[in-house]
């Protein structure tokens, strides 16, 4: 059996798209401990990062795609899997960030759901699309898959209202990445995933591109100066590091930044760059605090039991958190900065008692990640007969 790859990536300096990739290959190797696996990553990366180191039993293909200059080359391609996964980066199923780009990756789709091979979309976020003529493509992309998840509730709503299908609502795949053991550090830590993105105002640059109401800078000097004040040992921790592929511009690098902080506060402490999503997650669940605003990095401070706020710019952290009825995050797009600023301090001072939340939380990740992993199992078993 053949495994077709989409919207998966395996090289990316954003640790939130390689937690995804992670995860779901730790879940194929669970389902099957004693087979070599055939993968086709259709992809434009050029490098397998860690994954040969991480997953060796695995046989990894990159198929760089080129729909002007090996079209039919493609289509075979295609047509030699047997199931197509197609995961979007979690959250690439949308124009909020860039609209060229999903133009292609949702006519991708389209030709993989066309193929002989069945087309997966895994748990994602779908939307919201400011282009109505994306919206119908990807309407179009949803209906003709053969099976659709949605990483939250309100993603399965507007998949459904474009798609006119049904989209079974899970939780994002990242939740379940395997760590070997945290990291040791002394004393009390706060650790603030800090987002270039946010940090310069969006891919454009020098703009309020997710319409933030909160000063994104100011909050998170605020954050450290009361980290620092209150006795906490302050971590910056970026989670969008460095690229496998050499002499790649990372235009929202979080390194950057952190690095650039700690010129203003010598007293913090910031990693050397991960290299993977695991180095990433180790790190994370040493803290006994995180504020975030990179989704996965959040995931991954919440799946090892750290207590944590997402700090939140778009609907999928109000998705995602809320259907595991955890409502406590805080959201710049409607709160002022002293008002964020005032939530995230009510927060950390009341730990306690939202740490419990958030066990009862990880309860309903568990039982989503389970049916995901059960219903991908019959799938394969499936094409396996």
């Amino acid at each position: 059996m053949k495994i077709g790859l989409l919207g998966f990536t395996f090289a990316h300096e954003n640790m939130g798209c390689q937690a995804l990739t992670y995860s779901f290959l730790g879940m194929l190797t669970r389902m099957f401990p004693d087979e070599k696996i055939d993968i086709v990553d259709f992809h434009e990366e050029k490098s397998l990062g860690l994954i040969p180191e991480r997953f060796p039993q695995l046989n990894i293909e990159i198929y760089r795609i080129s729909l002007k200059k090996d079209f039919k080359g493609f289509l075979k391609k295609l047509n030699e899997c047997d199931i197509i996964f197609d995961e979007s980066y979690g959250d690439g199923f949308s124009d909020i960030y860039f609209t060229k780009s999903v133009i292609r990756h949702t006519l991708v789709k389209i030709l993989a759901a066309r193929s002989k091979a069945h087309l997966v979309l895994t748990p994602q976020t779908y939307g919201p699309f400011k282009s109505r003529m994306l919206e119908r493509m990807a309407g179009k992309a949803i209906r003709m898959s053969a099976k659709v998840y949605s990483r939250d509730s309100i993603s399965k709503e507007y998949a459904q209202s474009i798609s006119h299908r049904k989209v079974v609502s899970l939780t994002d795949m990242a939740f379940g990445l395997k760590i070997d053991a945290p990291k040791q550090f002394e004393g009390k830590n706060l650790g603030i995933n800090v987002s270039g993105l946010l940090w310069q105002g969006g891919f454009n640059g020098n703009e309020n591109q997710f319409g933030l109401k909160t000063s994104y800078c100011d909050y998170i000097r605020k954050m450290i100066e009361y980290g620092h004040s209150e006795g906490y040992n302050v971590h910056l921790i970026p989670h969008v590091t460095k690229s496998f592929c050499e002499g790649r511009k990372i235009p929202d690098s979080d390194s950057e930044v952190c690095r650039a902080l700690k010129e203003e506060y010598p007293y913090v402490a910031v990693p050397e760059d991960f290299e993977d999503p695991i180095q990433a997650k180790e790190y994370i669940a040493g803290m006994d605090i995180f504020i975030g605003a990179r989704m996965h990095a959040t995931i991954g401070a919440f799946s090892t039991g750290v207590f944590t706020i997402p700090f939140a710019y778009s609907r999928k952290f109000k998705g995602l958190y809320e259907d595991l009825k955890y409502p406590y995050y805080v959201d710049g797009c409607v709160c002022s900065t002293e008002e964020a600023v005032a939530s995230t301090i009510d927060l950390i001072r009341n730990k306690d008692r939202y740490s419990k939340v958030q066990k009862r939380s990880l309860k309903i990740v568990d039982r989503l990640l389970t049916k995901f992993e059960k219903d991908i199992q019959g799938l394969l078993a499936d094409k396996r007969r």
